[in-house]
């Protein structure tokens, strides 16, 4: 009773229809709110069930019923019904929690962008603690009315009340992000078909050991390289690597027949012939060509090269000692950069070395060669110092001893000018890769 079937099959609803489970009758609901004529509909009840297909649909066809549904109609357009006032108030509930949101994801895009921490030591609105995130939107609610008012009504409010402010919903969104961006870089690779990768284990903060993915590619013309994820390290070995790059390729519907590529450093796992990485990946796909990393490989030559002379390692030793020397003291550090005019301080001081990369041992060799005698002259006058320590004296005066010898001289020119050429042949490198 409650379908009408129209002339092509189509089974239709009557919502005007109402059944008493009281008197056991039927009912036009809005002829009884909007119609002046009266039937069994509308008074009493209609339970002719032996002809009741006829009445129905003459009920329904009737003037009075269709001017009552119009009245339905006309009044729901100007005041409303519940259902109409529900969907607003739902609307209007999931409008305010949008614009909540575009703030704090426009916050997170900020803070990542830039590569800056998200937490405080406290989540505490008001709090000078509570980190970047809680900061930056703090910030932005002094000139922001809607964004002052949600953090007045909602922030502080604890746990069981949503406000979108808290670390949980924080990363979750940088986790969605995240994902889209994955997401987004998987399908350019996909677009491109062929790439190439690069592969290497690096320790983090917490001196986890984990693998960097680097996909390369081309967009159109033009050459893209892009870093798509950390993956935990299953291990040091060849075997364990690959692994985890087939199962990063299957997992997203990457084909290894596709790689044309792999650049990794010279370790012995990764440019092994018969058992490294690039090996196990060739057996897979002999189109894809190894090609070592020639910044790599270039400190490699310098490294093995000072190694194989005793004066070098000595002279290298003795940077770092100045270096340590200078810097591990305020005021040792302030004697040497008071000889330094301001245009030179920056270029003397003292640098750091590294044992990898010889752009910065040329950095050294550059400060201890042009800030010669600034350098000798700091350590002479900490060396005659009688308020400083008797032990800082002593290595003042054994690094001023070792400065005046006339190979320390000769090795810090040498050196200065044969890493110079290095750290330009690295840099040329570096630009033809990019």
């Amino acid at each position: 009773m409650f379908y009408r079937a129209n002339i092509n099959g189509e089974a239709v609803f009557r919502h005007w229809l109402s059944f008493s489970p009281t008197n056991g009758k039927l009912y036009c609901y809005i002829c009884i709110l909007f119609s002046s004529q009266r039937s069994q509909l509308t008074d009493g009840g209609f339970d002719d069930w032996f002809h009741t297909s006829q009445r129905l649909a003459e009920h329904e066809k009737s003037q009075s019923h269709v001017e009552s549904v119009m009245s339905l109609v006309r009044r729901a357009e100007e005041l409303g019904n519940i259902g109409h006032e529900l969907s607003r108030q739902v609307e209007e509930a999931e409008g305010y929690w949008r614009r909540v949101l575009k703030r704090i994801i426009s916050v997170i895009r900020f803070i990542s962008e830039r590569g800056l921490s998200f937490r405080g030591t406290e989540e505490r609105i008001g709090s000078p603690n509570n980190g970047n995130f809680l900061g930056l939107l703090e910030l932005l609610s002094q000139y922001d009315d809607f964004l002052s008012q949600h953090i007045a009504k909602c922030g502080g409010r604890g746990k069981g009340h949503v406000n979108y402010l808290s670390s949980t919903i924080c990363e979750e969104v940088l986790a969605i992000m995240a994902q889209r961006v994955l997401e987004e870089i998987i399908h350019r690779i996909q677009k491109s078909k062929y790439y190439s990768i690069s592969l290497d284990s690096t320790p983090d903060e917490g001196h986890i050991d984990q693998l960097t993915l680097v996909f390369r590619y081309m967009e159109e013309s033009e050459p893209v390289e892009r870093f798509v994820t950390f993956m935990p390290n299953r291990g040091h070995k060849a075997a364990d690597m690959f692994k985890a790059l087939a199962d990063f390729l299957e997992k997203h519907e990457l084909s290894i027949q596709d790689c044309r590529g792999q650049s990794y450093d010279n370790a012995s796992s990764m440019s092994g012939k018969y058992n490294g990485l690039q090996a196990l990946v060739q057996k897979e796909n002999n189109l894809a060509v190894w090609v070592p990393c020639t910044g790599h490989s270039l400190n490699l030559v310098g490294k093995t090269a000072a190694e194989c002379c005793p004066a070098a390692v000595s002279f290298f030793s003795l940077l770092e000692e100045v270096y340590v020397f200078f810097t591990s003291s305020t005021n040792r550090y302030q004697i040497l950069n008071d000889k330094l005019s301001s245009a030179e301080t920056q270029l003397y001081i003292p640098k750091k070395l590294s044992e990898t990369r010889w752009s910065c041992r040329a950095d050294a060799s550059r400060a201890f060669s042009l800030g010669y005698d600034h350098i000798k002259d700091a350590l002479a006058d900490i060396a005659d110092d009688n308020n400083e320590k008797a032990v800082v004296r002593s290595q003042a005066e054994g690094l001023y001893e070792q400065m005046s010898t006339l190979e320390t001289g000769l090795y810090s020119v040498f050196w200065y000018n044969i890493l110079e050429c290095f750290n330009a042949t690295s840099k040329t490198l570096q630009v033809r890769l990019s």
